[in-house]
C-alpha cells in the first residue's frame, strides 16, 4: 500500500511538472519578431528597449547602438544588467542579415524569463548605414 501511495504521488508530481513545462514560454528564436530601423531609432530616442549586441568586442567598441549591452562582456552577469521587469523590451542584434549570433543573446534572455524579445536583423551594419550623422 505504501509503495502504491508513493507511486501515485510521484505520478501526480510528474504530471504537474509536465503541465507547467508545457505552459512555459517558448525560447524558439524563430518566434521572436523582427524590428525595423525605424523601430530601433524610436526605441533609442525614447529609451524604451534594452539592446543586446552579439558582435565581437572590437566591433562593439568601434560602433554599437547607444547603451547596448555587449553580450560577451556581460554574459556572466547578464541577469544584473538586464531590466528587472521581465516584460521589458529586449532587442538582440549582431552584424547584419546573415548573422545568427543574436539568437544566443535572445535565448539567454528568454531562459531568464524575459517575454518581449525582438531581433534587429539589419544589425550594426544597418545601424551604421542609416543612423544620422552628427553635425
Amino acid at each position: 500500500m505504501k509503495t502504491l501511495l508513493i507511486a501515485a504521488l510521484a505520478l501526480t508530481a510528474y504530471s504537474t511538472f509536465a503541465a507547467q513545462k508545457n505552459t512555459m514560454p517558448s525560447c524558439d528564436t524563430g518566434k521572436m519578431g523582427p524590428v525595423s530601423y525605424g523601430d530601433v531609432s524610436d526605441f533609442v530616442a525614447k529609451k524604451t528597449a534594452t539592446f543586446v549586441d552579439l558582435n565581437d568586442k572590437e566591433t562593439y567598441d568601434s560602433n554599437h547602438i547607444p547603451d547596448a549591452i555587449h553580450y560577451y562582456s556581460a554574459k556572466d552577469t547578464l541577469a544584473t544588467v538586464l531590466p528587472k521587469d521581465k516584460n521589458a523590451l529586449i532587442v538582440a542584434y549582431c552584424g547584419g542579415p546573415s548573422c545568427s549570433a543574436w539568437k544566443k543573446g535572445a535565448k539567454a534572455a528568454c531562459e531568464m524569463g524575459y517575454t518581449n524579445i525582438k531581433h534587429y536583423s539589419d544589425g550594426i551594419q544597418g545601424w551604421k548605414a542609416k543612423k544620422p550623422l552628427k553635425s
